[in-house]
């Protein structure tokens, strides 16, 4: 039985993962912005804003085998209306939510663990309004 950390429960994949890791009899502990209802004897969910609090001590006390961090941003501006707030607010997300909780978690880590972090197909192949997101997924990319 592995524990996997999944930060950005909420969306589709991410339950859809959570739903396949649980089938699979692994411990999920689950981390959202969002409260979460899910109930499963295997499943914790914890209710965190990863830019501003730090992982629950559950968490950061357990070993981990599995990291997926799914949140993310999608901004589709044309360049020259994306305001430097933009940027801002897609790179803490994109890149600097995914450094916060891998430097938190280093330590639990083990030899053979598994960390997931997302990109963006914008961030090697342009596309139009997809600055901001390419920028912030191309740097999550040089991880």
């Amino acid at each position: 039985m592995k524990n996997i950390l999944i930060i950005g429960s909420n969306s589709g994949i991410a339950k859809a993962l959570i739903k396949q890791l649980l089938k699979e009899k692994n411990n999920v502990f689950a981390i959202s912005k969002q409260e979460d209802s899910f109930i499963h004897e295997n499943y914790t969910s914890f209710q965190t804003d990863i830019l501003s609090e730090a992982l629950p001590e559950k968490v950061t006390a357990s070993e981990i085998d599995g990291f997926v961090y799914f949140p993310g941003t999608i901004n589709l501006k044309p360049f020259k209306s994306i305001k430097e707030d933009t940027f801002r607010s897609d790179l803490e997300i994109n890149l600097l939510g995914a450094i916060k909780s891998l430097q938190q978690i280093e330590k639990q880590l083990t030899e053979n663990s598994s960390v997931l972090l997302f990109s963006s197909v914008a961030a090697q192949t342009g596309m139009p309004f997809h600055a901001s997101v390419a920028a912030s997924k191309g740097a999550v990319e040089g991880l």
